[in-house]
């Protein structure tokens, strides 16, 4: 007898024993995903659980949020790097990187006052399979690729497969390129560049995955390449992957226009159609589950060279049955009951299903709802959350059905009421699995097979201590688990345990109920909410109704009224309305989405609760420097607003910067009339600004247009046929006339048209598809379509060319004219029309998939709707459409976009898988049921007879019968009157069946006005209401027709709903506002105008005068608020209900439309001076006038001719009108001087005059010319000329430019017969070279003497000379310096630099009182610049408007802002302490691997060292980020340890900066950045110079100062910021340094003058007057003096030089059919596109950031601005950051990476006569002067 004690002995022993030898004879074990069942205690909900992904987080779910740190409340073992958190009272765990794969872990969780709690996990083992395709040939090519797929169990990354593989041919390398797949585990691979010829050697695809945790995956698969003469089959198989298409691979790429039919056979009878893919010819068969065929490719297949086959090939292929699968009936979750409770279900191979149900408990279901909707389904670890598995079943599907047939897809049904009867209220997720012994696929294996068992079906009614039931359909591996031999692939195959997996299951949520809710969320707080009966289609009375927050708080209770009816107004959104009565509950879930409008009329004007703004300008272009008239208005129909309410003004320019913003009161205290004015400088930046005005809780936004734009002289207008452009209706009238009135008579004109897509606005058919995807626009660029002359009348007719049968469908034609004058000046028109190519339209609405996007069901097909319209959008009923399906593949982006659908752009679907036909009925539509025969992507193509065609493209849907839900669930609406006057009655007609009820809402821009039921009439319901002042402008009668949900009448839903607009008017709301003035006014006039309102009405007003020379450049219309304020209004209410959820009744299928877009919304500093194009501008107001009553004003007029537009703009609370008046502007004679928009020395110009005799009285007139300034010799500037009648003539005036700049002042005037006229004209002359410098140091030993000659150089005005001197070496600061102050670009760090230098120029170097004036002048003015750059975070961006901080930027800006606080300037302090806090919050977040603005550690340390800095230097200090990027010292860069250093320094703790400084480099090698942090040597040695005094390392900084301007002695050249840190440094060195210097310093013939200066540097201006100079200095003090002159001018036009240095640019220029011209002479009017070429040659080894390409133009030429053209830009582009347009000059700014080649075109015109100067023309990088390309300049002529 053994004793106890024995037993326990041994028992402990052989416990001891498995535990330390598990699985000894296993060869590879695998990670089990049996996990044990542990009981979770109370202070737990749920956890991570069995299998999951390496890169998962793990989650714990505490039933209270715990306290403590996340950190100490989790740990892992194995131990794993990574990061805690907490988020309510959930605790996630997130790995650094990823879990280890195959492996278990356990994880302990602290529970307080309690033993920790502890679970485990595990990992997959990661596998993958590299299979290769084979040889693959793009259409129309003959480079062969590989292709191939990567299939992997768990997530990985292009990058790591990319590492896995690798390719050779023979002993060369071959590129690979891998693309992510359709999910994280699927990639595919391309092969490039094998060599193909006589005898190719194979291709070998080498794949190691050891190295990166696959196990057991390497190897090599061989790809034999066929030899360039060798056509023929490479295989042929069944694509299993997507479209199961029976694809058959050649050699060669084959013809795609040869016929198949009869070159592909099989063995039976076999309908199939082919589509030629490249080197691929893919199959579809007709017919399922074919069974065993033989395919036969026949000898007579050729491929693109015509060569045939030559041999036939034969395979045996299977296309065999269907695998077991379920799929569930309908959508939904709401299951309404008079009895069984029937879940309906299909299956195809199964005998019997497992049912798993889930119960969501109903105090649980709020919670649920906050991340879900009533019909996801979230995985089990959300569940376990809010519910528990309460059922686990076995049914026989012949327990269902007598009809049981596995071998097709049969309906079946559960009744659920056994199931849910006792708990009514709750959610309950069904799950319908099956397992290989309920499945009928024809296998001979069994789960023992595989030592897997079926699951049980019976559940323990004993068990030792607490259990949880577990799901019995699997986690990751499936219903089986893992097993021994598991292979991910097998879940494929339905013989395999594999197989059986979720995937194949259905999973669907239930609630039983009868309750019914809409809810209609008003733009205010309120929110209506009706509850209905489901079985009775009847409003409820007496249902309690509750809303909830988003956080579970109760926001309302109530009890709806005998209409079903509660009104609801919150303080916060509901997130979330219950409803309950009885047993009955209602759950509507607001953030689900509202219901889908997009099918209906619910454009227009947004209207925030009745409040509306509008803007109103007096043009629509500015100049820069003009002042814009901005005025808005803001109108409170339920006067909900304060009187005098404030609204706030924010203007930003074209880049984004906020250039000012300001509140702003109304200017009355009625109207609401706020004036906005603001003036533009002349160096803003040109494009579109936007204005922004908040009032009201909602943001109105007002483009502006700021461009270098010249008024025109000549209106243009181009005279449509009756009807629009249409074919046999294509021509249009180009007319123009001087804006005085006279026809512009025999002028040349030209006119370019660009074509673009229309989206056309047919809104009866809003979700429509009516263009072509397979006729594609991208060959139309932009066309000439006319270039001649005027007639006497100035007009000429106008073909407009409609290219029908290639175009997609409606089209916008685009075009620019320009009117040459007889001088050459030009004015342009650009507009935008409709054209239809098409007199009739076909159009193709697809269904939408469950979840928007679209698509057609594999089983049973869909239904498609398809259509017919006429150019207006009305239905054009009996058309014949021909349809074509075809199957389509996105390949490599750089290979056949869209799989080449231009291919299939034929009407009579040559290549179509099928072909439908279809005839439209008298509504203009018809339907076709579309059947797909695999997964994949389709392409639908539907043709009208008339050659038009449309297109759209879906996806195969799910396994499930998806039917046209969208259609079925629209309600039609039609109104007997669209348009009715207040008081009239409103009759609008419903379809509808007996039985039900409709729920009618009367709905305006302020909400949901009224509300009432209807009862449903048999065949047609009347809805009528009178139309009252709440409906104007826009009421919507929103109905929803509820019908009984077991009706039988008809199958529709139980809930259908539609909308229509109702226009209503009030003549109440018109103002109509009256001018008195005179038709014709003269120059220089004083006018009279007076305004009245002519109903006797109160109005506040603006009154303009414009130039209609401006006007025409946008086709301004003048502004009218009543179509603003009174246009159709958009709808504003929401609604939301719960049908879409309910399941449908057996008796048919269940719809709803699902959105499909549409709910939403669509949503070089200049110096010239010379007012060239002063505006004819005259703004006066805003006034307040009272009815009756008759405003008068004077204005005068400048000197000016031609035409104006008075307009006066009126308004009141309710009404608002318009009024305006075209005033020719003349006088018997006129002149009209033409120059160009600047000149240059040396020009020659022809300047023509326009006389213009108005009156036969005018007979001779003499002509004189002057030029006041003597920049400019006018060589005969008297003549005459006579008029035998009323006319115009043209007299020339050379003129010759000297060679001064400056601004050139022009009279002209003319006399005759008592008649005279004038003009005067200012324009600038400037040299357009840049300013080049040369410098020569001489260093002058205590005692000795030198005399130094000099030579300057550059034209006249521009030259500049002057010594420095210095006690440090020669660094040239001055010269530097003025390179700052020239510097032309406006980015950030550009713009800060010039004034950072200058904050501490006064401490390098003694400075005269104007100097130091101008000094402070320019550190202000570079803190005011500060503001375009801050972003909304408080960052700032590099550029102005850049949305994303920069954040080198943001530390040197901020590095700016406090040390011109600490010396003494004002600095703007909410911009600091925004960008303060911003940094704040940076250096707090900031992580080592972070940072995507870098590529390497040293940056992002560097980034971080600096911010600490200024926030140090700032007054706040960072210390824990400083400590924490100490730990970092020995990996820190010497400029960050010093910067790291500084600021310790500076908070006073003088240990760790001199711990950090210790043993740290202060010399650095020559290196830069041309991004990035922009670092150089020499701005390092700066930055360490700076920490070393403010460390207060005096001596060693004595020493990096001499270092330092040893290192800039030897630089002709520094960056904007390496001169603005030297500067910086080497001022504050000053400040604590004693040196001095002294010398005499003589020039000759005047006295000796004594110099000195204790900063250090000294400098003085040399004469410049003669072409050399000399001077003699002598050095009076005891240390060696340095003294450098510096000389500098602008080259002479000739005397520059090419350069491509580290940089290539090349400029060509063609015409606009690409060919090649000379531009050394062009005739004035020759248009042309000047090419820019520019590319990085690689010879730095880098990419090249902050590039700018200058394009100079000669003084004749004008440059189309393409933000102007309706034409379009000149030709193809590539990207660049921003373009600024100037008056002589475009800046395009943009990155060039080692290599690349980038294009830039600008269309330009030759244009005024004479001889001009072609530029240099330049591109170079802004942070390194050795990378720059120039073009030498050249001149040029323009000929009459």
């Amino acid at each position: 007898m053994i004793r106890p004690i024995h037993i326990l002995h041994l028992i402990l022993s052989f416990l001891l024993i498995i535990t330390l030898f598990p699985a000894c004879d296993q060869k590879d074990a695998a990670v089990s995903a049996a996990t044990e069942a542990v009981a979770i205690p109370a202070a737990l909900q749920a956890h991570t659980s069995g299998v999951i992904g390496r890169g998962e987080s793990i989650y714990v779910q505490f039933a209270e949020a715990p306290e403590g740190e996340a950190a100490d409340l989790i740990s892992v073992s194995p131990a794993t790097k990574g990061t805690a958190s907490m988020a309510g009272n959930t605790l996630t765990y997130t790995p650094e990187g990823n879990w280890a794969a195959a492996t278990s872990y356990r994880v302990r969780v602290k529970i307080a006052g309690e033993e920790d709690f502890v679970f485990s996990f595990s990992t997959p083992e990661r596998r993958a399979e590299v299979i290769t395709d084979g040889v693959y040939i793009p259409k129309g090519g003959t480079d062969l690729q590989i292709t191939g797929r990567v299939v992997t169990n768990d997530a990985s990354s292009t990058e790591e497969v990319g590492r896995l593989l690798s390719a050779k041919q023979g002993g060369k390398t071959l590129d690979v390129v891998v693309e992510a797949g359709v999910d994280a585990l699927s990639y595919t691979y391309t092969v490039l560049g094998p060599d193909r010829g006589k005898s190719p050697e194979p291709v070998t695809i080498s794949y190691d995955g050891e190295k990166m945790g696959f196990k057991g995956v390497s190897g090599e698969l061989s790809v034999a390449i066929p030899a360039s003469d060798d056509f023929r089959v490479e295989n042929l198989l069944v694509d299993e992957n997507s479209d199961g298409a029976i694809v058959a691979r050649f050699s060669d790429a084959l013809d795609p226009k040869q016929n198949f039919k009869g070159l592909v056979t099989f063995n039976t009878a076999m309908n199939y159609t082919t589509s030629v893919d490249g080197n691929l010819l893919k199959i579809y068969p007709k017919g399922d589950n074919l069974g065993e065929v033989n395919v036969t490719l026949t000898d007579g297949i050729k491929n693109t060279a015509g060569v045939r086959l030559g041999r036939a090939a034969s395979w045996k292929l299977n296309l065999g049955r269907t695998e077991p699968m379920l799929r569930t009936v309908g959508e939904g979750a709401i299951l309404p009951h008079t009895g069984k409770r029937l879940f309906p279900f299909e299956a195809v191979g199964v005998q019997a299903v497992r049912i798993e149900l889930v119960q969501i408990f109903a105090n649980n279901i709020n919670q649920y709802l906050q991340d879900n909707s009533l019909a996801s389904t979230p995985n089990d670890w959300t569940l376990r959350r809010v519910g528990k598995i309460v059922v686990q079943e076995r049914i026989e599907l012949s327990s269902l059905s007598a009809a049981v047939n596995s071998s097709r897809w049969t309906r079946y049904a559960i009744d659920l009421g056994k199931y849910i009867k006792d708990e009514e209220a709750a959610i309950y997720q069904i799950r319908l699995g099956f397992t290989m012994e309920d499945a009928v696929a024809g296998c001979e294996a069994e789960a023992s097979d595989f030592g897997v068992s079926e699951p049980s079906d019976e559940q323990d009614d004993f068990s030792v201590g607490f259990t949880e039931t577990v799901s019995k359909f699997g986690d990751y591996y499936g219903v089986y688990g893992y097993y021994d031999g598991f292979d991910w692939d097998d879940r494929k195959n339905p013989c395999m345990p594999a197989y059986y997996n979720r995937d194949k299951f259905i999973t669907q949520n239930i609630i039983s109920s009868n309750l019914g809710l809409i809810a209609k969320r008003n733009p205010d707080k309120s929110t209506l909410v009706f509850a209905t009966d489901l079985i009775s289609a009847r409003p409820r009375e007496g249902v309690r109704v509750r809303a909830y927050s988003y956080q579970q708080q109760e926001l309302y209770s109530g009890t709806t009224d005998a209409s079903g009816r509660v009104l609801m107004t919150t303080e916060e959104a509901p997130a979330l309305i219950t409803a309950d009565l009885g047993d009955d509950v209602a759950y509507l879930d607001l953030n689900s989405g509202d219901l889908s409008m997009s099918r209906f009329d619910i454009s227009g004007t947004e209207s925030a609760g009745g409040i509306k703004g509008a803007f109103y300008t007096e043009r629509g272009v500015w100049r820069p420097g003009d002042e814009v008239f901005l005025n808005f208005v803001l109108q409170d129909r339920q006067q909900r607003l304060p009187d005098n309410y404030p609204v706030e003004f924010v203007l930003q320019d074209a880049q984004g910067r906020v250039v000012e913003r300001r509140t702003v009161l109304p200017a009355f205290k009625s109207g609401g009339l706020y004036p906005l004015p603001f003036t533009t400088k002349k160096s803003d930046v040109t494009g579109n600004w936007t204005a922004t005005v908040n009032a009201g809780g909602k943001t109105y936004r007002c483009p502006l247009m700021i461009e270098t734009v010249k008024p025109n002289r000549l209106s243009i207008d181009l005279i449509l046929p009756a009807g629009g452009l249409s074919p046999g209706n294509e021509t249009a009238t180009l007319n123009s006339k001087w804006l005085y009135g006279a026809p512009a008579s025999n002028l040349k004109a030209e006119v370019l048209m660009n074509v673009s897509e229309r989206s056309p606005d047919f809104p009866k058919w809003g979700d429509y598809v009516f263009l072509d995807p397979a006729r594609e626009l991208e060959n139309f660029g932009q066309e000439e379509i006319f270039s001649g002359t005027l007639d006497e009348s100035g007009n000429s007719p106008l073909e407009i060319p409609l290219s029908e049968g290639s175009m997609p469908g409606p089209l916008y034609a685009g075009l620019s004219t320009k009117v040459f004058e007889p001088g050459g000046n030009f004015s342009i028109d650009n507009q935008r029309i409709p054209v239809d190519p098409y007199a009739v339209y076909a159009g193709v609405r697809l269904p939408e998939g469950k979840w928007g996007g679209k698509r057609v069901a594999l089983n049973g097909g869909s239904t498609v709707e398809v259509g017919t319209v006429n150019t207006s959008g009305e239905a054009v009923g009996g058309r014949k459409l021909n349809i074509g399906l075809y199957r389509v593949n996105w390949r490599y982006w750089w290979q056949d976009n869209n799989d080449n659908v231009a291919r299939l752009n034929s009407s009579r679907h040559t290549e179509a898988m099928e072909t439908y036909s279809a005839t439209t009925n008298s509504n203009g539509s018809a339907s076709v049921k579309v059947e797909v025969p695999r997964w994949g992507r389709y392409l639908l193509r539907v043709c009208d007879e008339g050659g038009h065609c449309t297109g759209d493209y879906f996806y195969a849907g799910y396994n499930q019968q998806e039917g046209d839900r969208e259609s079925a669930s629209l309600l039609q609406l039609k109104a007997d009157n669209p348009e009715v006057a207040e008081g009239q009655q409103v009759n609008i007609k419903v379809p509808t069946s007996a039985g039900g009820s409709l729920l009618v809402s009367l709905e305006t821009g302020a909400g949901s006005i009224e509300q009432f039921w209807v009862e449903a009439e048999a065949g047609e319901t009347t809805i009528s209401f009178e139309a009252d002042e709440r409906m104007v402008p826009t009421v919507y009668a929103n109905v929803s027709l509820l019908q009984p949900y077991e009706q039988t009448t008809n199958d529709r839903p139980v809930r259908l709903y539609g909308t229509v607009p109702i226009k209503v008017t009030d003549p109440a709301t018109v103002l109509t506002p009256e001018l008195t003035v005179a038709d014709e006014w003269k120059p220089r006039e004083s006018v009279t105008v007076s305004v009245t309102e002519s109903g006797g009405k109160d109005m506040n007003y603006t009154l303009a005068v414009v130039d209609e020379g401006l006007l025409g450049l946008t086709r301004f219309r003048t502004p009218d608020l009543h179509d603003k304020f009174y246009a159709k209004e958009a709808m504003s209410v929401r609604t939301y209900d719960l049908y879409k959820f309910v399941i449908g009744s057996l008796n048919g299928e269940f719809g709803k439309v699902l959105a499909i877009g549409g709910d939403g919304g669509e949503m070089d500093d200049e110096t010239q001076s010379a007012n060239r194009f002063e505006p004819v501008v005259r703004h006066l107001g805003p006034f307040q006038l009272a009815g009756g009553k008759t405003g008068r004003h004077e204005i005068e007029l400048p000197n000016y001719v031609g035409a104006v537009r008075l307009m006066v703009v009126a308004s009141s609370a309710e009404a608002f009108g318009t009024a305006a008046k075209r005033i020719p502007v003349r006088q018997p004679l006129m002149l009209l001087p033409t120059l160009p928009r600047v000149l240059g020395p040396g020009e020659r110009v022809d300047m023509p005059v326009n006389v213009f005799a108005m009156t036969d009285k005018v007979r001779n007139v003499s002509l004189n010319v002057a030029e006041s300034a003597g920049l400019v010799n006018v060589g005969s500037n008297n003549q005459s000329m006579s008029f035998s009648a009323a006319g115009d003539q043209l007299a020339y005036f050379p003129l010759q430019v000297g060679d001064k700049t400056g601004i050139a002042k022009f009279s002209v005037s003319g006399s005759g017969n008592g008649e005279s006229a004038s003009q005067e004209v200012e324009i600038d002359v400037r040299h357009p070279n840049e300013v080049t410098s040369r410098s020569s140091t001489v260093a002058i030993t205590a005692g000795s003497s030198e005399t130094i000659a000099y030579e300057n150089f550059g034209l006249p005005g521009t030259q500049e000379a002057s010594l420095e001197l210095s006690s440090l070496p020669a660094m040239q600061l001055d010269r530097h310096l003025r390179y700052l102050l020239r510097y032309p670009y406006g980015c950030v760090e550009q713009t800060t630099s010039p004034a950072f230098a200058q904050l501490y120029l006064d401490k390098v170097t003694e400075l005269t009182p104007a100097q130091e004036k101008e000094r402070r002048m320019n550190v202000n003015a570079g803190l005011q610049a500060m503001r375009k750059f801050q972003t909304s975070s408080g960052g700032m961006g590099y550029w102005p408007g850049d949305r994303t901080p920069h954040p080198w930027a943001s530390n040197y800006v901020m590095h700016f802002l406090i040390e011109a606080e600490r010396a003494g300037f004002s600095v703007p302090q909410d911009l600091k302490k925004n960008l303060m806090a911003f940094q704040g919050k940076a250096a707090g977040n900031w992580r080592s691997g972070n940072g995507d603005y870098y590529v390497s550690s040293r940056q992002r340390t560097l980034d971080q060292a600096y911010r600490l800095y200024g926030l140090a230097l700032g007054g706040k200090a960072e210390i824990g980020a400083m400590n924490r990027l100490k730990g970092a010292k020995s990996s820190l860069s010497a400029p960050a340890r010093f910067q790291l250093a500084a600021a310790y320094a500076i908070v006073g703790q003088k240990a760790a900066s001199a711990d950090l400084i210790s043993g740290g480099e202060t010399d650095v090698k020559a290196y830069r950045e041309l991004g990035y942090t922009f670092g150089s040597d020499i701005r390092d040695m700066s930055i360490i110079l700076e920490g070393q005094l403010a460390a207060g390392q005096d001596s060693d900084a004595g020493k990096q100062a001499f270092r330092l301007a040893e290192r800039i002695s030897k630089r002709n050249w520094l960056s904007t910021q390496e001169a603005a840190f030297a500067f910086v440094a080497i001022g504050k060195m000053s400040e604590v340094d004693n040196r001095s210097l002294s010398a005499d310093f003589t020039l000759p013939g005047v006295a000796r003058n004594a110099v000195g200066a204790k900063t250090g540097i000294y400098r003085i201006d040399l004469p410049t007057e003669a072409g050399s100079g000399s001077f003699t200095l002598k050095n009076t003090g005891t240390a060696t003096l340095y003294a450098t002159v510096v000389t500098s001018g602008k080259a002479r036009a000739g005397e520059e030089e090419t350069k491509n240095e580290n940089l290539v640019l090349s400029v060509t220029y063609t015409d606009d059919d690409g060919n090649a011209i000379d531009v050394s002479n062009l005739p004035s009017g020759t248009d042309f596109v000047a090419n820019y070429t520019v590319k990085n040659p690689g010879t730095l080894g880098m990419n090249y950031r902050q590039l700018a390409l200058k394009s100079l133009l000669p003084s004749g030429w004008e440059v189309s601005n393409d933000r102007l053209s309706a034409a379009g830009a000149a030709g193809e582009e590539g990207s660049y950051l921003y373009r600024d347009f100037r008056d002589d000059r475009v800046y395009t700014f943009f990155h060039l990476n080692r290599g690349e080649t980038k294009n830039f075109a600008l269309r330009m015109t030759a244009t005024y006569p004479g001889r001009y100067y072609l530029p240099t023309q330049v591109s170079e990088a802004m942070y390194a002067n050795d990378v720059k390309a120039a073009v030498k300049g050249r001149w040029v002529e323009v000929s009459k």
